[in-house]
């Protein structure tokens, strides 16, 4: 074996062990920071707002997972395009097997023709929302969220600079 082949051998190695560290520094990092206990009174009553159009194969686990988030106060706002859409079905099922009171139901009924039905949808459902609600968040049928989803996207909320989060997909 040449003394290039060791060298190249030795570096390759070295930068595994490197690339290595750095993750399990970084691992280290985010387990100790996603398991501080936060202060429950920082946390602002919250929304969120599901816009449906059909029935996406994943929405019932996502409306299991809305329903069971580590957040001391929230509703989950579902409007639909429409009574007759498939949405509404999957919707109906998970609220008789849940019996969730924080799920609240909409119908689409105010649609402008200066934006697209989702905006429509958006902009109808935080019409109805009470004035107590602090954060409103939006999120799609396709989202599998973790049980702290909600308060990873209301605590930057906190800073009075910041007025709009977004958190792309983990899943």
């Amino acid at each position: 074996m040449s003394v290039l082949t060791v060298i190249v051998i030795v570096a390759v190695i070295g930068l595994l062990a490197l690339q290595s560290l750095v993750n399990a520094r970084y691992l280290r990092w985010y387990h100790s920071r996603s398991s501080e206990p936060p202060i429950e009174q920082e946390f602002p009553r919250a929304a969120i707002i599901l816009s449906l159009r059909g029935a996406d194969p994943s929405l019932e686990e996502c409306l299991n997972r809305l329903n069971c988030q580590n957040y001391p106060d929230y509703e989950i706002h579902v409007i639909l395009d429409h009574e007759t859409d498939p949405a509404g079905i999957v919707v109906a099922r998970w609220r008789t097997k849940h019996r969730a009171s924080r799920l609240h139901v909409h119908i689409l009924r105010s649609i402008s023709k200066f934006a697209y039905l989702k905006t429509s949808a958006i902009r109808q459902c935080l019409q109805h929302i009470s004035p107590s609600v602090g954060a409103a968040i939006m999120v799609d049928a396709d989202t599998v969220v973790h049980p702290n989803w909600l308060r990873d996207m209301v605590a930057p909320m906190s800073d009075r600079n910041v007025g709009l989060v977004y958190r792309k997909s983990m899943v």
